[in-house]
């Protein structure tokens, strides 16, 4: 035999132990589903990691890739908040401190002084 394809035959030999599917052979269900075989390692569907095909062959060679797959990213989910915003109603939404002068044109909004109720922020969180 040539020398070339003995070493062909050897590292295919060679890959073919290290696949997943063969290193786990003792741990794997083999089964059908539906109009597929399936492979799976693992309790089930939503625990383990399985590989699906139309034979035992393709489910298995689906089971190796699906071995080496990395984890879905899962979506971010938006947390509650835990108090919502509103206006102030003390300084209605300005962040100026209000005051009454008694001039005809009634009260105003402080230009230098901050409400005292929202810290100027002109809005107050509250508890949903």
């Amino acid at each position: 035999m040539d020398n070339s394809i003995a070493e062909y035959w050897n590292a295919f030999a060679a890959q073919e132990l290290i696949r997943p599917f063969i290193m786990l052979a003792g741990h794997i269900k083999i089964s059908v589903d539906g109009n597929q075989w399936c492979v799976l390692y693992g309790e089930n569907l939503q625990d383990g990691v399985a590989g699906f095909g139309d034979s035992p062959e393709h489910a298995s060679r689906d089971f190796d890739v699906s071995w080496h797959a990395k984890l879905p990213a899962t979506p971010i989910r938006p947390v509650k908040p835990t108090f919502s915003v509103q206006r102030c109603a003390a300084c209605d939404g300005t962040g100026r401190a209000y005051y009454d002068d008694s001039t005809p044109r009634g009260g105003n909004y402080s230009s230098e002084r901050s409400c005292n109720i929202c810290g100027g922020h002109g809005t107050t969180d509250v508890q949903p």
